[in-house]
Formats: structure tokens, C-alpha cells, sequence
């Protein structure tokens, strides 16, 4: 695999890399954070999935194989990513 191909596979990846990034420094984050200050970490995981939402936007235009084939972004997959975003915010909209 050359460095094209991988980085690549990491462009194809990145809405996952976004999702998965951003629940790590949010699961730290929610350690520290007072009790009465929660409300910022239920903003702060909308945000990541906002960002999450607009990669895979950026990224809808083609189909992408990755990682010799084993993950492909395409508008199937845009499409069920944009309804599980929906639904993950909505679930922490109304989990206040």
C-alpha cells in the first residue's frame, strides 16, 4: 500500500475518524466537567457529529473503495450516515 492509496483510504474514513475522535476527548472530557455543567457536553457531541455530518457531505461526491476494498463510501452509505447523525443528535437534543 502506498502512501497515496493509504491516505486515500484515510480521506474515505475520515467522517468515522471525526465520530470516533470526537466521543474519546468527550469521554475524557466528561470526567472533568462539574455535574452542573453537563449541557456542555451535550452541545459539544452535537458539534462532533455536525462535523462528522459535513465531512461525509464533502466526501458524497464519488464512490470511494478503501483499504483494498474492505470499506466503500458510497451514496448508500451517505445516506444511512445522515439518518444515524439525525438520530444521534436528536437522541442528545432531547436526552437534556
Amino acid at each position: 500500500m502506498t502512501a497515496a492509496t493509504l491516505f486515500q483510504s484515510i480521506l474515505a474514513s475520515l467522517p468515522e475518524i471525526v465520530v470516533v475522535t470526537g466521543a474519546c476527548i468527550l469521554l475524557i472530557l466528561g470526567q472533568l466537567v462539574p455535574k452542573g455543567q453537563g449541557y456542555f457536553l451535550v452541545w459539544a457531541s452535537a458539534a462532533t457529529v455536525l462535523v462528522a455530518t459535513l465531512a461525509t457531505l464533502l466526501l458524497a461526491g464519488e464512490v470511494r473503495p478503501a483499504y483494498s476494498g474492505m470499506f466503500i463510501a458510497d451514496r448508500f452509505a451517505v445516506f444511512f450516515k445522515m439518518v444515524f447523525y439525525l438520530s444521534t443528535i436528536l437522541t442528545f437534543l432531547l436526552s437534556r
